[in-house]
């Protein structure tokens, strides 16, 4: 018996930075980083998966807005209420759940920056303090800096940020895929 899924357009990159971290903590046994990679792709194909929650383009610095970045909150083994209910292990649990239309926060992104072809360029993940790091303005143009060169290594501009409002919009969708069961 098939399974009926949505899926949607765009490939998943790797930054030379995210893919070098990658290998550096799966050779010392840490396989987290190919973890929350393969969870992304699942998030960005469907539009779902537990471990993500909010997900939006950064606002600021203004140059930001032009490349399309965007974070988005993963689930940490921690939790705290130091970011509202959005933030707290209930909140998770209920959007893990799908009884929750309320998607969750944490002090934990990934980011990553989206083409005009859907395509998510994952940049980096930060996996506590994620609040405070992205408030520094020193790290975030290293962000900016990093973008545009991944731009230019792909050959591919950034999603206009008007458009990001589509991301999992019917236009991108690639169609019905049927997945058999093992019965």
């Amino acid at each position: 018996m098939g399974i009926n899924k949505l899926v949607f357009n765009g490939k998943v990159y790797l930054s030379p930075q995210y893919a070098e971290e990658m290998r550096l903590r799966q050779s010392n046994g840490d396989q987290s980083l190919f973890d929350l990679k393969e969870v992304f792709k699942i998030y960005w194909a469907t539009g779902f998966h537990p471990d993500f929650g909010q997900d939006s383009h950064f606002a600021k610095p203004q140059e930001i807005r032009s490349l399309g970045i965007r974070k988005s909150h993963v689930r940490q083994d921690s939790y705290s209420v130091g970011f509202g209910w959005t933030s707290t292990k209930e909140a998770w649990d209920l959007w893990s759940l799908g009884t929750s239309k309320v998607k969750p926060a944490s002090n934990s992104y990934l980011i990553y920056s989206v083409t005009e072809n859907r395509d998510a360029i994952i940049t980096t993940f930060l996996d506590d303090g994620a609040h405070g790091k992205c408030d520094q303005t020193e790290y975030m143009e290293g962000v900016i800096s990093l973008t545009y060169t991944l731009f230019q290594k792909l050959k591919q501009k950034p999603m206009p940020i008007q458009e990001h409002q589509f991301l999992f919009d019917d236009k991108w969708l690639i169609g019905p895929a049927n997945e058999d069961e093992a019965s």
